[in-house]
C-alpha cells in the first residue's frame, strides 16, 4: 500500500472513533492500536501507546464522558493534537515500519526467489539433462530405427535377391527339366523307334510268311489252276506227277538212294525250265511248268508228313528232308514255295502259336491254329492236330539239320537255332502255367530232329536253351488228358540229358547226310554233279517279295492256350542267316532278293 492511502485509512478510522464518544467512554479499556515493528513481521500484534496526552486523558478518566463545552473544547484540542501531531508521527512510524516490513518481505521474497531459482535451476538442469537424455534417447532410437530400417531394407533386398535367385533357379530347373524331358522324350522316341525296328526285325519272318502264304494262294488260284486244267500240258503234268508221286516213293534210308532221287528231281526241274522257255512264248500257260512242278513237290511233301502213318520223331522224314535240302542247292526257288506250303498248314512253323483273327468264335480260333476240317465240315480232333503238327515240325527240323551244310532251305542249320529261340520267346514267362498245349509236341518234334545237330554245332548257345527247357518249361507243361502224352515224351527226351543228345544220332537219321558231328556227311563230298546242271539263275517266277508292311503278329500276341505276357527274347546271341533265295527268283513275284524268314 502507499503512504497516503495508509494515512487516509488511519485518519478516517480515528475520526470515526472520536465521533463515537459513547464507544470511547464504554470501551476505553479495550482501545488499542497496532503498529508495525521493525523487529517483527507486519502481522505481529502491538500494545497500545501511552505517550499521547489524549490517551493519557482517556486513560486517566475511566468514565470519560465530556459534559461541558470546556470538556468538548478540551476534547477537540486533544483531537486536534492527535490529528496534527500524534497521527503524523504514528503514520511516519507506521510508514517506516511498513517500509522495513516491505524490505523484509522483499528480502524474504528475494530469498524465496533465490531458493526457488535454485530449485528452478536445479529443475532446469534436470530438465536440461532429461531433454539431453531424451535427445540422446531419441537419437539412439533414431539410430536404432535407421539401423533397423537399414537391416530391414537389407533383409528385403536379401529376400528379393533370394526370391530372384529362387525364381531363376526354378526357371533354370524348369529349363533343365524341359531339356531333360525333351531329351527323355527324344530318347524314348528313339527307343520306341529302335524297339519298333527291333520288333519289326524280329517279326519280319512273320510278315514274310504272311506274304508268302497270300502269294501262294494267289498263284495257285490265278495261274497254276489254269496249268492244272489245261489239256495242252496234260502230258507234262503226268511226267511231273511220275517224278513226285513215283520216284520220291522209292526213297529209303540209304544215302545213295537219296542222292539218286535228288538228281532225278533236279533234272525234272531243269527240264521244266527249258520247256517253259521254249513254249512259253506261244501260250502263257505253257510257261508255267516249273512253277507247277515246284508247287507239286512242296505240296506233296506236306501231304506225306501229315499222313497218319508218318512218324517224324521216329525219323521217318530224314530221307525226304535230305533229298529236299540237296535239291534246294540246285534250285533255290524251292525254298519260298516250301515255306509258303508249310506255313499255310502249320502256323507254328513260322513260328507263331496262332495267326491273329478278327473273329472271336471257336471256329476262327481253330483255323488260326492250323486245324483243318474234314469233308463234313467238322474240325479234326486235337490228337490228330497235334500228330500233324509234330510231323510238320519234324520235317522242318530234319531239313534244317541235313547236308549239304551250306543249304539255306528253311534257313539251314543256323535257321534251326534261330527258330528254336523264337519259339521259346513265344512261350509265356513264369509263373504262367500251364503252357500252351502245342509247347510239348513242338519241342519233342524239333529236338528229336535238330537237337543233335544244334548240340554239336552251337554247343554253348544250345546249352542255355536246353537248360531253360529242362528247368522251366518242363515244370509248366499242360498235362491234361490231351497234353500228357506229348509232355511225357518231352520229359523223356530232356531227361536223357544233353550229353546223350549230343553223342547219339537221332533215330532214323541218315548219318552221312545229317549235319551233326564232323564224322558225318562223308558221302556228301562225292555228290554227283548232274549233267547240264548248274546253279539256277533267272527264273520264270519273278523275284522274291520284299517285306515292308508292319508285322500284324507282335510278340505280345495272345496264346490260344495260355495267358500272360511272352518271355524275354533269347535271340540276342542268335546267329543271322543268309537269305534262302538271295539273288534268285521266287514263284510269287515281287521285289528282288527275298528275306530269309529265319534271319534274326
Amino acid at each position: 500500500y502507499s503512504t497516503n492511502s495508509n494515512q487516509s485509512f488511519v485518519t478516517g478510522n480515528f475520526t470515526t472513533q472520536i465521533q463515537q464518544s459513547p464507544f470511547l467512554s464504554t470501551h476505553q479499556g479495550s482501545f488499542t492500536r497496532t503498529a508495525p515493528n521493525s523487529a517483527n513481521s507486519p502481522s505481529t500484534p502491538r500494545t497500545p501507546s501511552t505517550t499521547s496526552p489524549f490517551h493519557a486523558t482517556l486513560l486517566n478518566s475511566p468514565n470519560f464522558q465530556p459534559r461541558s463545552a470546556a470538556k468538548l473544547v478540551q476534547l477537540a484540542q486533544a483531537c486536534e493534537t492527535l490529528q496534527t501531531k500524534t497521527i503524523p508521527l504514528e503514520m511516519s512510524r507506521l510508514q517506516s515500519e511498513r517500509n522495513q516490513s516491505y524490505e523484509d518481505a522483499c528480502q524474504g521474497f528475494l530469498l524465496l526467489l533465490k531458493a526457488e531459482q535454485s530449485r528452478v535451476d536445479s529443475a532446469s538442469h534436470r530438465i536440461s539433462l532429461r531433454q539431453q537424455q531424451k535427445q540422446e534417447e531419441l537419437g539412439r532410437l533414431q539410430r536404432e530405427q535407421e539401423e533397423y530400417e537399414r537391416k530391414l531394407q537389407k533383409e528385403r533386398e536379401e529376400e528379393a535377391r533370394m526370391e530372384r535367385e529362387k525364381k531363376e533357379q526354378i526357371q533354370k530347373q524348369k529349363e533343365e527339366d524341359r531339356i531333360k524331358e525333351e531329351e527323355r522324350q527324344s530318347a524314348l522316341h528313339a527307343a520306341e523307334e529302335e524297339a519298333e525296328k527291333e520288333d519289326a526285325l524280329k517279326n519280319a519272318h512273320v510278315e514274310r510268311a504272311q506274304i508268302l502264304m497270300s502269294s501262294l494262294e494267289k498263284v495257285r488260284n490265278e495261274e497254276l489252276k489254269q496249268f492244272d486244267s489245261s489239256k495242252s500240258v496234260s502230258r507234262r503234268r503226268l511226267q511231273f506227277k511220275k517224278v513226285v508221286n513215283g520216284k520220291i516213293n522209292t526213297l529209303s534210308h540209304e544215302d545213295k538212294k537219296v542222292i539218286e532221287v535228288a538228281g532225278v528231281v533236279v533234272e525234272a526241274v531243269k527240264g521244266a525250265e527249258r520247256d517253259d522257255a521254249a513254249q512259253g512264248g506261244e501260250d502263257a500257260v505253257l510257261g508255267m511248268g516249273k512253277k507247277y512242278l515246284l508247287d507239286l513237290l512242296a505240296s506233296n511233301l506236306i501231304v506225306r508228313v501229315q499222313a497218319d502213318g508218318f512218324n517224324g520223331p521216329r525219323g521217318d522224314g530224314f530221307p525226304l528232308a535230305a533229298m529236299f535240302s540237296s535239291v534246294s542247292t540246285e534250285c533255290e526257288e524251292l525254298g519260298p514255295v516250301l515255306e509258303a506250303h508249310l506255313y499255310t498248314v502249320c502256323p507254328t512253323a513260322i513260328p507263331i502259336l496262332s495267326l491273329p483273327t478278327s473273329k472271336g468264335d471257336e471256329n476262327a480260333l481253330m483255323e488260326s491254329l492250323g486245324m483243318i476240317k474234314d469233308k463234313n465240315g467238322e474240325f479234326e480232333s486235337f490228337d490228330k492236330f497235334l500228330h500233324r503238327t509234330e510231323g510238320l515240325i519234324s520235317i522242318m527240323a530234319d531239313i534244317m539239320s541235313s547236308f549239304p551244310s551250306n543249304h539255306t532251305l528253311l534257313g539251314g542249320r543256323e535257321g534251326a537255332l534261330t527258330w528254336l529261340e523264337r519259339f521259346l520267346d513265344l512261350i509265356p514267362s513264369p509263373p504262367t502255367s500251364p503252357l500252351p498245349l502245342l509247347t510239348a509236341p513242338v519241342l519233342v518234334a524239333f529236338l528229336t530232329g535238330a537237337g543233335h545237330m544244334l548240340a554239336n554245332n552251337y554247343s554253348s548257345k544250345f546249352q542255355t536253351i536246353f537248360d531253360t527247357i529242362k528247368n522251366d518249361i518242363i515244370e509248366r507243361l499242360d498235362e491234361s488228358p490231351v497234353g500228357v502224352p506229348s509232355a511225357t515224351r518231352l520229359k523223356k527226351v530232356v531227361g536223357a540229358g544233353l550229353d546223350k543228345m549230343k553223342s547219339e544220332l537221332p533215330q532214323g537219321a541218315v548219318e552221312s547226310l545229317y549235319n551233326g558231328k564232323e564224322s558225318c556227311g562223308s558221302v556228301v563230298s562225292s555228290f554227283p554233279k548232274m549233267s547240264g546242271f548248274g546253279s539256277v539263275g533267272a527264273s520264270a517266277f519273278g523275284s522274291s517279295p520284299q517285306v515292308t508292311a508292319p508285322s500284324p503278329f507282335g510278340r505280345g500276341s495272345a496264346s490260344p492256350f495260355g495267358g500272360g505276357s511272352t518271355s524275354n527274347s533269347m535271340m540276342g546271341d542268335g546267329a543271322g542267316v543268309s537269305s534262302s533265295s538271295a539273288g534268285s527268283g521266287t514263284p510269287f513275284g515281287g521285289g528282288s532278293n527275298s528275306s530269309n524268314p529265319f534271319s534274326s
